[in-house]
């Protein structure tokens, strides 16, 4: 099996990019811009991919929907606290939850939830 990635089309592509990009720190995997009507960019999330397109000429926006991403970090009161000294908006407060998880969460310039989550290990091992 390989990585995993979730693709969507953003309303303001350099907006992305500066929230993924700048704010959040996510590494990019891949770029690329053929000219107006083809960009794109890839950021490492974790195990998985984020990858990004631009609106082409033309072409109706229809924002993402019906889906969260979900990101494992290793300690989510560190990246809760970057997060905020980068004057993200917290969606969703940082919290236990009953499944073993302490998370926040965050909406990216296009509405996508962005859940973030460090696992106990007593939720892990069992």
């Amino acid at each position: 099996m390989g990585e995993f990635s979730i693709i969507f089309t953003a309303r303001d592509f350099n907006k992305s990019i500066e929230f993924y990009r700048d704010r959040l720190k996510l590494p990019v995997v891949q770029s690329w811009d053929n000219g107006s009507s083809e960009k794109g960019i890839v950021f490492q999330a974790a195990d998985g991919l984020i990858e990004i397109l631009s609106l082409k000429p033309g072409t109706e926006y229809v924002a993402p929907a019906h889906f969260e991403l979900s990101i494992g970090i290793t300690d989510v009161d560190i990246f809760y606290q970057f997060v905020k000294r980068q004057g993200l908006s917290i969606y969703g407060e940082i919290g236990d939850k009953p499944w073993g998880a302490r998370t926040f969460s965050l909406l990216d310039p296009d509405g996508v939830k962005l859940i973030f989550s460090e696992y106990s290990r007593k939720s892990i091992i069992k």
